[in-house]
């Protein structure tokens, strides 16, 4: 892919077939590809567990299936990026989430990423046609991503049955194009990109899977002139945070009547929400460059070896198709996943007993 421009976003989509044992490794994609927006799909997150997807520099759209396993999707933007929650396109029970991307000058580009379980009912399938239908009425720049989980012959635009058919019509019928021509799982088409200006997306790349998920990603460039100027970033000064007033200010709050009515996300959303109030009140920030920012000090020259042999390898295996490759290219997701996680423990343990040394040292 090339490299960013000030006119362009690189993103990246992936079913993930759980997050949660895999955000290290999507933090070194992150890291290296420099992408400024990334679709998930099948998180296996929990409402009451927003900390398990927390990316440092990247704001979080998402969405949790409420009842059992699975499922959940995800929007994650870089903090540089204007956007705003497009909730009144999401249906409510469909797995979807909605944002509006814009700038100063007035671009908007509606931008939402979709799950559609295997073997949905025909009440699902609708839902989520209406959510592409109601976009597309918008009038604005449209990108989906997405798992939907319907055989088409995207070659002839044809549906192996009534609900892939409707799906199609329903494309056509919102002059939308899908880019997605090579497998994403097996020999299947099964994650899709979709846009209503052939012209938005270029470089599009069916890329290996992310940690041992069974789905490939996809990324991409899309058209978008970003914000341009220094972009100012803040960071909390923990060492002054009046802790005492923050908690005598939580004290107050009146849970049962605040959060009494509420499913659990939205308790979640409504606690998040006092807690920031509470935050930026007592707790100072100071301004930081973010041309200053390190990056992920874990991220060793040595792990971006193990991540660069493993891409390497898929792209041997993808051409070739030859067995021995594949495995060769699995034995090596082994080693990444590995080298990944020991050198973020290490890290996170040096830092750790720094920071307890230098405690012991001020008293």
């Amino acid at each position: 892919m090339k490299g960013e421009g000030s006119t362009e976003l690189k993103v990246l989509y992936m079913n993930a077939r759980s997050i949660r044992n895999k955000v290290d490794e999507l933090e070194a994609q992150l890291e290296i590809g420099k992408y400024n927006v990334v679709g998930i799909t099948e998180t296996w997150l929990q409402a009451d567990r927003a900390w398990e997807m927390n990316i440092q520099g990247y704001t979080s759209y998402r969405k949790e299936r409420l009842t059992g396993r699975g499922g959940g999707v995800a929007l994650l933007l870089r903090n540089d990026i204007q956007s705003l929650a497009r909730g009144d396109i999401e249906s409510g029970d469909a797995e979807s989430v909605w944002i509006e991307l814009r700038n100063s000058k007035g671009r908007k580009t509606l931008m939402g990423v979709i799950y559609r379980p295997p073997n949905s009912s025909l009440d699902v399938g609708c839902k989520l046609n209406e959510e592409l239908k109601s976009a597309c009425r918008k009038g604005s720049d449209t990108v989906v991503m997405g798992d939907f989980n319907m055989q088409v012959d995207w070659e002839n635009q044809n549906g192996t049955g009534p609900q892939e058919r409707e799906f199609v019509e329903c494309i056509r019928d919102g002059f939308l194009e899908q880019l997605v021509l090579e497998p994403t799982r097996e020999k299947a088409i099964l994650d899709l990109v979709l846009c209503n200006e052939l012209d938005l997306i270029r470089d599009l790349e069916v890329k290996e899977p992310l940690g041992g998920s069974d789905h490939n990603m996809i990324c991409f460039n899309l058209q978008f002139e970003k914000e341009k100027g220094k972009l100012d970033v803040s960071v909390l000064q923990l060492n002054k945070g009046n802790y005492g007033a923050m908690r005598e200010e939580l004290v107050k709050v009146q849970w049962s009547n605040t959060l009494a009515g509420k499913t659990v996300e939205q308790k979640w959303q409504v606690f998040l929400g006092i807690m920031q109030k509470v935050q930026d009140r007592f707790i100072p920030k100071r301004k930081k460059d973010p041309k200053g920012s390190k990056g992920r000090l874990w991220l060793t020259r040595e792990v971006k070896g193990s991540i660069k042999i493993k891409e390497k390898k898929y792209d041997i295996a993808k051409m070739t198709g030859k067995l021995e490759e594949w495995e060769a290219f699995k034995e090596q997701q082994k080693i990444t996943k590995k080298a990944i996680r020991q050198e973020k423990m290490r890290y996170e343990g040096k830092l750790a007993k720094n920071i307890k040394e230098d405690r012991k040292s001020r008293q």
